[in-house]
């Protein structure tokens, strides 16, 4: 087999037994001499010792804002936009995304002077002027000798919906280029046929 006789097979076996064994125990008694030492830790004297400091109520983010200096609209804040559309509409949406962090300063500088008509932490109602018609409206506009119907969809984005190929006599091209709003499309078709007569 491996050249060892039987006997020699188990005193090897044996040899390798007991090295194990003392390997273990050395670790052992390794591990329990260091073990039982202690360590104490003082506490501070009494003296020295000081007390935590008290901790506030936590206050509302939007006063925690207010007190670091110049107000700011905060992540909490109910934000109105209030759009004057050129249909004479006004459309409301809430969204506090881009004013959120702002000064009222700062949002008069990026939409207008007159664009905050109430600032708080809690609530900001921003006014703004809007060339466009509101979403209930259609608008007839001449732009680059195109003459073109549009419509605001619910997020105040325009899309073209029809390009017409319609020669204008000059007046109604000059109030086509303005823009001009209508109620429905047959309003608008109505309209282009009265141009014709």
């Amino acid at each position: 087999m491996n050249g060892l006789k039987p006997l020699g097979a188990i005193r090897a076996s044996t040899a390798m037994l007991l090295c194990c064994a003392m390997l273990l125990l050395g670790g052992a008694a390794g591990y329990t001499i260091r073990g039982t030492q202690q360590v104490q830790i003082q506490p501070p004297p009494e003296e020295t010792a000081q007390e935590a400091p008290a901790q506030p109520e936590q206050e509302p983010q939007a006063e925690q804002v207010s007190q670091m200096g110049e107000q700011t609209v905060s992540p909490d804040a109910k934000v109105l936009w209030r759009y004057h559309m050129a249909c004479g509409h006004v459309v409301e949406r809430e969204d506090a995304q881009p004013a959120i962090g702002k000064t009222k300063a700062e949002l008069e500088a990026a939409y207008g002077v007159d664009s905050v008509s109430s600032f708080g932490n809690a609530a900001v109602v921003m006014e703004l002027e809007s060339p466009l018609c509101c979403p209930d409206h259609y608008l007839l506009k001449l732009e680059e000798g195109v003459l073109t119907v549009r419509k605001t969809g619910d997020d105040l984005q325009e899309e073209i919906l029809l390009t017409l190929d319609v020669t204008l006599p000059p007046d109604a091209a000059a109030e086509c280029e303005q823009g001009l709003c209508f109620d429905s499309l047959e309003d608008i078709n109505v309209y282009l046929e009265g141009l014709d007569s």
